[in-house]
C-alpha cells in the first residue's frame, strides 16, 4: 500500500504534465475524422430544428408563422395585469447571450461595452464586461447581427444574420426586423428603418450583416445588408448610395480604415474598393486577387497604416480558400497563406477543419502596432504575417490545466 501512493502520484504527475504540454503547444496534429464522425455534423441539428420549427402543412419554417405567434404574444402580454404585488428576480440559465457577432467598447469611456447575439439581443456592460444588462427596451428582435456605436454617441443595432441560417432552418439565425438606434443608452430604442409587413428572407431590411460608424462624422453610419452599401446621415434622416456598385444586391462585408479613406466591401465573389470615402468604388479584378469560388470574404485593414489589408476567403463548401494580403491599398495583392490546405493539400492549415464552417466562422483583425501580423478566426485561432508563416495561438477545446484554449467557432 505504501508503494502503490507514490506510483498513484506519478501517474496523476504524468498525465497533467502531458495536458500541460499539449495546451502549450501551437502545432497540434491533425487528426481526419472518420466517415461516421463527418456525417454527425451539425446538419443533424439543422434538420431537427427544421421539423421542430415547421409548419404542419409545408414542413418548412415560415417567416408569417413567426410573426403570427409574436403578434399574438404582444397582444396577450398587454391583457394580463401587472398589479399582483410580485416582484420576479431573474435566477438563470444566464448563459443567454447566444452567439456573439459584435462587440463594441465606448472610446471615450473602456468601462462601457455592447454586444449582440443572434439568439440573444442587445446587452451593455459598464464594468468592463465583468457583469452584463440585457437591453429590455430592445425586444422587437432579438437576431442582433451588428452594433456601432456613433461618434455623437448614440448606438444603432442591425438586425438578421446572413451566416447563422437566416431561414430559421438551421443554426442560430433568423431574419432580423430592420435597423434600430438608442439615443439614451438602451433606455428607450427606436426603429430606423425596417421591412414592411409581410416581410421574408427576400424583403430589403430584413438582414443586416455589418454597421459601421464613420469614422470622420460623428452623424454618419455605414450600413452593408441585403439590398447593398448605404451611407445613412442622421440629421437628415436619409441614406445615399456610393457610385459604382452592384445595385439591390446584398453587401456581406465591409471594412473601413480609421482615417475612413479606404473602404473595402464585398458583393457575392466580388470585392470592391474605394480609396476616396466612399463616393466611388471600383471591382477589384486582378488576377492576384481570389476571383471564383467564394463562399464567404472578410476583410482586415491595420488600424495604423491603410496600406496594409487583408482578406480571407473560404470556398462554396466553407473550406479554406485562401489569405490575400496588399501594402499598397488594395493595388496589388499576394497571397500569404498556403494553397490547397484541403484534404489534398495541408489540411492542418485549414482553420475551418474539416467540418468547412469558414462560412460560419470567419474573421480577421490586424494587430495595433503590427501592420504585419494577421489574426485569424475560424474553428481555431491562428496568427500569420506577410512572410506567410501561419501559427496556431490557441487549441480549440478544453480542459483544466489548459492555459492556450479559445472555445471553437471563433
Amino acid at each position: 500500500m505504501t508503494r502503490a501512493l507514490p506510483l498513484a502520484a506519478l501517474a496523476l504527475a504524468t498525465v497533467a504534465s502531458a495536458g500541460l504540454y499539449v495546451a502549450r503547444t501551437s502545432s497540434p496534429t491533425y487528426v481526419p475524422r472518420d466517415r461516421a464522425t463527418q456525417d454527425a455534423s451539425i446538419r443533424g441539428a439543422w434538420e431537427f430544428y427544421r421539423m421542430v420549427r415547421g409548419n404542419v402543412n409545408t414542413g418548412e419554417v415560415e417567416l408569417e408563422d413567426i410573426r403570427r405567434v409574436r403578434k399574438g404574444y404582444e397582444s396577450f402580454a398587454k391583457q394580463q395585469t401587472k398589479n399582483v404585488g410580485l416582484q420576479w428576480i431573474e435566477m438563470g440559465p444566464d448563459n443567454i447571450g447566444g452567439r456573439i457577432r459584435s462587440v463594441v467598447v465606448d472610446p471615450n469611456n473602456p468601462d462601457v461595452i455592447w454586444t449582440g447575439g443572434v439568439s440573444g439581443g442587445l446587452w451593455r456592460s459598464d464594468d468592463g464586461a465583468n457583469t452584463w444588462q440585457k437591453i429590455e427596451a430592445f425586444s422587437d428582435n432579438l437576431i442582433v447581427s451588428t452594433v456601432a456605436l456613433l461618434g455623437n454617441g448614440h448606438v444603432y443595432i442591425g438586425t438578421g444574420s446572413t451566416f447563422d441560417g437566416p431561414s430559421g432552418s438551421g443554426g442560430s439565425g433568423f431574419v432580423g426586423a430592420g435597423l434600430f438606434r438608442t439615443t439614451d443608452n438602451g433606455a428607450t430604442v427606436e426603429l430606423v428603418e425596417g421591412p414592411t409587413s409581410n416581410w421574408t428572407t427576400n424583403t430589403p431590411w430584413a438582414i443586416i450583416d455589418k454597421l459601421v460608424a464613420d469614422p470622420t462624422d460623428p452623424n454618419k453610419l455605414w450600413v452593408a445588408y441585403d439590398r447593398g452599401l448605404r451611407l445613412y446621415d442622421e440629421p437628415s434622416d436619409s441614406f445615399s448610395t456610393p457610385n459604382g456598385l452592384p445595385s439591390n444586391q446584398k453587401c456581406r462585408a465591409l471594412e473601413v480604415s480609421t482615417d475612413g479613406g479606404t473602404i473595402l466591401a464585398n458583393f457575392a465573389m466580388d470585392a470592391y474598393l474605394s480609396t476616396d470615402g466612399g463616393q466611388n468604388f471600383s471591382l477589384i479584378n486582378g488576377s492576384d486577387f481570389p476571383q471564383s469560388q467564394i463562399g464567404r470574404m472578410e476583410f482586415a485593414i491595420s488600424p495604423d497604416d491603410a496600406n496594409y489589408m487583408y482578406t480571407m476567403c473560404a470556398n462554396l463548401s466553407g473550406a479554406m480558400l485562401g489569405v490575400w494580403a496588399s501594402t499598397d491599398r488594395g493595388n496589388t495583392w499576394f497571397r500569404i497563406w498556403p494553397s490547397g490546405v484541403g484534404s489534398q493539400g495541408v489540411p492542418s492549415l485549414d482553420i475551418f477543419r474539416d467540418n468547412s464552417q469558414g462560412i460560419y466562422d470567419n474573421v480577421l483583425a490586424v494587430r495595433p502596432g503590427a501592420p504585419e501580423e494577421l489574426w485569424l478566426g475560424g474553428v481555431e485561432l491562428w496568427k500569420t504575417t506577410l512572410n506567410g508563416a501561419p501559427e496556431q495561438i490557441a487549441l480549440a477545446f478544453d480542459f483544466p490545466g489548459c492555459f492556450s484554449c479559445v472555445h471553437a467557432d471563433v
